[in-house]
């Protein structure tokens, strides 16, 4: 099958990742076209700067995951080199619940402009896999330290009109290896001329604490004929 030319559209959460020292190549790939779901709206939540309350990760931790080379993930490709996503069953209550904390952490830390708080919702692999450098090489650690040092500073919160929001939960599916992948319609006025995107988040749950495991930024164009519609 062949596709049209993607219209591509970054979220705020490339943005945030391109803005980290030492970004290397982003996992952002179409995925596999699937039949047309009906989106879930989400639970209402303001997503205020003031409701990021996980504690960040500390520059040191950072700067060492992201000095240790890692493999680039190999992500199974389908018919066209489109990359397919894993399937699954409906997630449970629980570990939508679980998920949906986390998201909600993550959305009102992005907006706090905090990301250091943001990356410490992920887990070690995923930040090497995501951030990280993919090529061995030998780096001065403390001019390493600093440029991490200085990403992580947090800024100026975002005012209320810009705030980055969630249109709806598209989809949340649990793998056979219990992670759970979640498609997230999410709208940014900063990003796209406001115009609506889609992220891929997965996520392990760990003694009902949900962390961000993977991220493919962008998979679907929300365009006429990639089988998802914008949130009405």
């Amino acid at each position: 099958m062949t596709l049209a030319p993607r219209r591509k559209q970054f979220s705020s959460w490339k943005i945030l990742i391109l803005s980290v020292a030492g970004a290397v190549s982003l996992l952002a790939l179409p995925v596999a076209q699937t039949a047309a779901q009906d989106a879930t709206p989400a639970a209402m939540s303001s997503y205020d700067p003031a409701n990021c309350t996980t504690a960040p990760v500390s520059t040191d931790d950072m700067a060492v995951l992201m000095a240790t080379p890692v493999a680039q993930p190999e992500l199974p490709v389908a018919e066209g080199g489109i990359v397919a996503l894993p399937v699954g069953v409906p997630a449970s209550d629980a570990e939508l619940a679980a998920v949906m904390s986390t998201i909600d952490q993550l959305w009102s830390c992005n907006n706090a402009r905090n990301k250091a708080a943001v990356y410490a919702l992920f887990t070690d692999q995923a930040i090497q896999e995501t951030i990280g450098f993919t090529e061995g090489a030998s780096w001065d650690s403390a001019d390493l330290r600093a440029d991490v040092a200085a990403a992580l500073t947090p800024g100026e919160p975002r005012a209320e009109d810009e705030w980055s929001t969630i249109n709806a939960i598209v989809s949340a599916t649990t793998y056979d290896d219990g992670q759970v992948g979640v498609l997230i319609l999410n709208t940014d006025p900063l990003v796209a001329d406001g115009d609506q995107v889609m992220d891929y988040f997965r996520f392990v749950i760990v003694d009902g604490v949900a962390k961000v495991s993977g991220v493919v930024l962008d998979p679907y164009d929300l365009s006429d004929g990639y089988g998802f519609e914008k949130a009405a």
